[in-house]
């Protein structure tokens, strides 16, 4: 539609005798040429974001298929005193390290001046 508005206004124009004054169906055409390519963008613009939405629609439905396949915990019910207790607590040694590190380690690994 913009190329088509674009070259009626050529043709217009150029069979047209040539004068200081817009012409009202000058006026007309350019005005009919905005709306065609307001319209082309926005068609443009709703496109674009409706693929968005589908790849978003794609996204949630496998997030809905994982989460059903995760069994969660059932509520335990609101935190009290009770439970936060240190019995009630489990602790977990920390995980084995490499242990000291001897000095000729450290000088074998330092850069040499």
């Amino acid at each position: 539609p913009v190329l088509t508005m674009l070259k009626l206004i050529n043709q217009l124009n150029s069979k047209l005798p040539p004068s200081s004054d817009p012409l009202w169906l000058s006026t007309f055409m350019i005005t009919n040429l905005f709306f065609s390519a307001a319209s082309a963008f926005q068609y443009g613009l709703v496109s674009f974001f409706m693929g968005v939405e589908a790849r978003r629609e794609e996204r949630l439905a496998v997030v809905k298929g994982i989460s059903k396949n995760i069994k969660l915990r059932p509520n335990p019910g609101p935190v009290t005193e009770a439970r936060i207790s240190a019995p009630n607590l489990i602790t977990h040694p920390p995980p084995p390290g490499p242990g000291p590190v001897s000095e000729a380690a450290v000088e074998a690994l330092a850069p040499s001046p």
